[in-house]
């Protein structure tokens, strides 16, 4: 699914999330926003990712999204710039 491997492609491995808006998903995957938020939705729902709502700044008057991929460990432990952060 375009949503999630670009959502995977922004993701930072050093916080372990991404935020691009929906809006930037939409452009980048060739999507409606519509189309990106229902995705995302499912993508929710079948428990690939989890959205955190956060503001973006002090004093901002609307939340954004983060969102947490739920990886299997098993593709994180190939995933070098995943382990150079997240080494335990």
């Amino acid at each position: 699914m375009a949503t999630l491997a670009r959502l995977a492609d922004f993701e930072n491995a050093q916080r372990g999330y991404a935020f691009p808006t929906v809006e930037t998903l939409a452009r980048e995957t060739g999507q409606s926003k519509r189309a990106t938020e229902t995705n995302l939705a499912l993508l929710e729902e079948f428990g690939a990712l989890s959205r955190e709502k956060f503001t973006a700044s002090v004093g901002a008057q609307h939340l954004r999204s983060r969102y947490v991929l739920h990886v299997p460990e098993i593709y994180r432990a190939e995933d070098a710039e995943w382990q150079r952060w997240n080494k335990k």
